[in-house]
């Protein structure tokens, strides 16, 4: 039992770290999480030549705030020029870049429909027959969810909807393997103790978690980043996505791209070629490869092949290379040293009933000294911009403000081979 604690931060992923750091008091906060970083973790397979190392999602990082910068600085992040960054998507036999930055109009906006969904969104902006043809099946593929039945106010973060290749907001990209990231922030919280172990029920009234079989009592203040509700987290609003990791024994000739989308009748949504962001993730002379696979319980796509749970004990090399021949490229059996399916990761699905249901927790929350954050705390499709944005409320809703902390590039982070080259 844990007694007489200020703060008790419950997971450890970039929003749990990061709002540790600004809290006034570190000495007096305790971290409970499972692990730590999150979605900025990694797996790891051994093959012949090494260990292949395969992020949780192919993440790379906007500088849109000084704090995301200068983490990207303390990471030894990689710098790319939207420019220099090439998205392609497999529509039937051939590649072409992503359609939305580089080749749709938007169309005028006249005789606009009213715009309640992702859906409506999409056809005031590109028509009808790009959104039947294209928007529909590659959201629904996505999100495993109809786009009528989804929020948009997302996705200003996300797309361009002009032929502009610097991308506006997004014209820089930073990549730093998560495990670079993870120490970094670490790093600024080595003072407060952090517990790992699951939290199995919360009593906000009464301000008690309990941890397997511990309990805190009299916590001052409880800061979410999962929420319990049931309502919230029940299967309509949450996404899951099956990672296979595929390491190759050669360095792997083929078009320059980072991301592949298949075509949208394909299962897989999206392919990350990691070793070309980073090649210290791979060994020497290797390159690594990651599918994204999404999937929900009970839901059947309109437009494509629908997937599973079951879909996750597929481990064997010949399947894997039949799926990356079906996206388009031409990878053989002998060509793959390991294939590894992991952990199915869950994301939140921004469905258009689930904001009021957040913002009625987080107001009940606030009155009983509980506060959400993060990705699931918030149940936003974030990156870190948002995360510094939700954790400054916390901090203001908290009333014990700290100055925003200056990241200073630095050495004494634990450095590759590739990094100390």
């Amino acid at each position: 039992m844990f007694t007489k604690i200020k703060n008790l931060i419950l997971g450890a992923g970039p929003t749990g770290m990061y709002l540790a750091k600004r809290l006034e008091d570190p000495t007096n906060t305790i971290i409970v999480s499972q692990n730590v970083g999150g979605l900025l973790n990694h797996q790891m397979a051994v093959g012949e030549s090494g260990a292949f190392i395969f992020d949780y999602g192919g993440h790379v990082y906007t500088d849109k705030d000084e704090r995301t910068e200068l983490l990207m600085q303390r990471s030894f992040a990689e710098r790319f020029d939207r420019t220099n960054m090439v998205f392609y998507l497999r529509d039937g036999h051939d590649f072409i870049e992503f359609p939305v930055q580089n080749h749709v109009e938007v169309k005028p906006l006249e005789d606009m429909l009213l715009e309640f969904s992702l859906k409506e969104w999409a056809i005031n902006r590109f028509g009808y027959d790009f959104y039947n043809s294209f928007f529909e099946p590659f959201n629904e593929r996505v999100w495993t969810t109809d786009p009528a039945n989804m929020a948009f106010n997302w996705i200003s973060d996300r797309v361009s909807t002009s032929k502009d290749k610097n991308w506006g907001p997004n014209a820089t990209f930073y990549y730093a393997p998560g495990y670079k990231i993870i120490q970094a922030m670490q790093y600024d919280i080595q003072s407060i103790e952090l517990i790992k172990g699951t939290v199995v029920d919360i009593n906000p009234k009464e301000k008690i978690v309990y941890v397997l079989e511990a309990a805190t009592d009299k916590v001052g203040s409880i800061v979410y980043e999962s929420l319990f509700d049931t309502t919230i987290k029940q299967r309509d609003y949450v996404n899951k996505c099956l990672f296979f990791g595929v390491g190759l024994k050669n360095a792997f000739e083929f078009k320059p791209f980072y991301w592949i989308y298949p075509d949208v009748k394909s299962p897989i949504h999206r392919i990350t070629w990691l070793s070309r962001y980073y090649k210290g993730l791979t060994p020497e002379g290797c390159d690594s490869l990651l599918l994204e696979i999404p999937y929900r319980s009970g839901f059947k796509r309109k437009h494509g092949t629908t997937i599973n749970q079951k879909f996750s004990d597929l481990s064997r090399i010949p399947m894997v290379s039949d799926m990356l021949k079906a996206a388009g490229l031409p990878v053989n059996q002998r060509d793959i040293e390991v294939a590894l399916p992991f952990t199915s990761f869950s994301y939140p699905i921004p469905h258009l009933d689930v904001r009021k249901k957040v913002e009625v927790m987080k107001h009940i929350g606030l009155n009983r000294g509980v506060y959400y954050a993060g990705r699931w705390g918030s149940h936003g499709y974030f990156n870190l911009q948002h995360i510094w944005q939700d954790v400054d409320s916390v901090i203001e809703q908290l009333g014990s403000p700290k100055p925003v902390p200056k990241y200073i590039k630095s050495n004494f982070y634990y450095k590759d081979k590739d990094d100390a080259a």
